[in-house]
């Protein structure tokens, strides 16, 4: 069995974008702090159970794929 796109455990999956890009330096110090900014919003708003807009601060990590 898979799970296709899912989240098993959002709030650690989302909690370290920001390091792991920036140690395979795929990003620079200023857009590291810009996952950061996206990552907290992320967890705020899932400890909200607003899970709709986690999704959309999670996705902007991720493959932007649902931002207009």
């Amino acid at each position: 069995m898979s799970i296709g796109d899912g989240w098993t455990d959002p709030i650690n999956q989302v909690n370290y974008y920001d390091s792991y890009l920036w140690s395979v330096g795929v990003i620079d110090r200023k857009f590291r702090d810009t996952c950061a900014w996206f990552q907290t919003h992320s967890i705020i708003n899932i400890y909200r159970s607003d899970f709709a807009k986690a999704t959309e601060y999670f996705d902007f990590l991720t493959n932007n794929d649902t931002t207009p």
